[in-house]
């Protein structure tokens, strides 16, 4: 595999709210600006046509205290300074690459709520990173005791 940059504006995750409920909220680096995202790729052929193809993944890792109520993990932002030796093919050193995937690489992150809209991928447009009320929590307190508990 290669590795490789993906530039957004922010990314999207879906806080699940309830058993078939979630919330979609798009988050980026608090500082604004460019950034990038850690990816590899890889060309290859389709055994069973022999097709020609082009695949890419995103990396992930937990996500930074601001944004871990959302989701347990984050695709990696590597930091600008990094760009050079996270792209470098003949980097080798897994331990300095390890170094580029930790959650630090973001700094501070923000996310808002967002439109159910973004999880339909015909739905397009600006207006899909535009903020929304916050979906109200509801909590559900299980106030009987454990068949272990012993209360003689």
């Amino acid at each position: 595999s290669c590795r490789a940059l993906v530039p957004p504006d922010g990314y999207y995750e879906w806080m699940q709210l309830g058993p078939r409920d979630k919330q979609p909220y798009f988050i980026r680096p608090a500082r604004g600006g460019p950034f990038a995202l850690a990816a590899l790729w890889e060309a290859w052929r389709d055994p069973a046509s022999g097709e020609p193809l082009e695949s890419c993944t995103l990396i992930t890792t937990v996500p930074p205290k601001s944004i871990a109520y959302i989701h347990d993990r984050m695709p990696v932002i590597i930091a600008p300074a990094a760009y050079a030796e996270w792209l470098d093919p003949g980097n080798h050193d897994v331990h300095r690459l390890d170094r580029l995937l930790r959650p630090d690489g973001a700094g501070e992150m923000v996310a808002h709520a967002v439109s159910r809209l973004v999880s339909n991928a015909r739905n397009q447009g600006p207006g899909l990173i535009e903020q929304v009320a916050e979906p109200p929590l509801a909590m559900t307190l299980d106030l009987a005791p454990a068949p272990d508990d012993d209360h003689d």
